[in-house]
């Protein structure tokens, strides 16, 4: 699978978010970066690489389920920090 034109595509990295008795409490609402391994990315897209780590809005991000696998698609332009992985 490729992303295309400016479209970068994720594996979201899920934290759990659990107290010490071990309930899991969902995702904090008020969070509003996440980060993933960046998967693909479209040809208009400069200065992010596959395999990188990337903060983004996760507002922003579109859901996607291929196969069974869980990614967010999204502009580069949600993409606000990139590291190497």
């Amino acid at each position: 699978m490729k992303a295309i034109l400016n479209k970068v595509l994720l594996e979201p990295k899920y934290t759990e978010n659990t107290t010490e008795d071990g309930i899991y409490m969902g995702d904090q609402e008020s969070e509003k970066f996440a980060t993933g391994i960046v998967k693909s990315v479209g040809s208009e897209v400069k200065n992010i690489k596959e395999g990188q780590i990337a903060w983004y809005d996760k507002n922003r991000a579109s859901d996607l389920s291929i196969n069974g696998e869980r990614f967010v698609i999204m502009d580069n332009f949600n993409i606000f920090v990139v590291e190497d992985w």
